[in-house]
């Protein structure tokens, strides 16, 4: 049995008057049944099955925003990069690091799903069209997935959880890869630093790169792109090269942030 589980936070502009019955109205409407746990405890707005996963939503209180700064410590350098995110498809961390700054209430929320191994994005979907039920019901005004170390903000979450709706003429359910695994990129002067997280999920190490002079929108398309491609079932062995673009890289196995990874180092 294949058990994954990922937890978040949602944060609101203002105080969510979200229910249990609002979450069955819209879970719903993709074919969901909902049924409670017996176990849930009083200050859940919602515990128990979600068709065939386990979601946990807890009631809201006000937002701790010095827990996402401690447990985030890239943030806000990772806003200050100086990249046209609006040009691109990817997580704008500025627009979600000014977005959770102003929300007034956090819900904390858990997801569990047993899935097949080597179908691991079932799961993420599965996540993607829950947040999407409770974002119908209550819009959020940015998530924190922890699983990620990663933050959205309202306008990606609007685009992305769009991805999960299915209940619209001619739609499928998409895999979202932008909340399938973070992609990061930060600036220190000359050094540019770009990395991942969440690819263990798919059965690979997490991939970085640190490269002084180099654009960080192409370290952030190459670190996002490859990543991409690993979430579609390739595999990049050490020692391994790959051309992208103007890009040809090696991936070298060494540790990033004390975890085993793959370091793309840049062949000029």
């Amino acid at each position: 049995m294949n058990v994954t589980e990922f937890a978040a936070t949602l944060y609101f502009e203002t105080e969510p008057a979200l229910t249990a019955e609002q979450l069955f109205e819209t879970w719903g409407r993709e074919g969901y049944t909902c049924e409670w746990d017996e176990q849930r405890e009083a200050d859940d707005i919602f515990a128990g099955f979600r068709g065939g996963t386990f979601v946990k939503l807890k009631r809201s209180r006000p937002a701790d925003l010095k827990a996402v700064v401690a447990a985030c410590p890239d943030y806000p350098n990772l806003a200050d990069v100086d990249i046209d995110w609006d040009s691109t498809f990817l997580i704008n961390p500025k627009v979600a690091w000014e977005d959770v700054q102003r929300a007034s209430h956090e819900i904390k929320f858990g997801f569990r799903i047993v899935a097949e191994p080597d179908q691991p994005r079932i799961a993420h979907n599965e996540l993607v069209a829950t947040l999407l039920g409770i974002h119908q019901a209550a819009p959020l005004q940015a998530l924190w997935l922890r699983s990620l170390g990663a933050l959205i903000g309202r306008r990606d979450l609007d685009e992305y959880l769009a991805y999960a709706n299915s209940n619209t003429e001619g739609a499928s359910v998409q895999f979202a890869p932008m909340l399938a695994f973070g992609s990061f990129v930060r600036r220190d002067g000359d050094t540019v630093t770009a990395w991942t997280t969440g690819l263990a999920h798919f059965g690979h190490d997490d991939l970085w790169l640190e490269e002084n002079g180099m654009n960080p929108m192409d370290a952030q398309l190459l670190i996002f792109n490859t990543g991409c491609m690993i979430t579609g079932g390739h595999h990049y062995p050490a020692g391994d090269t790959m051309e992208t673009s103007d890009v040809h890289c090696r991936f070298l196995q060494e540790p990033f942030k004390g975890k085993p990874a793959l370091r793309l180092q840049w062949l000029k």
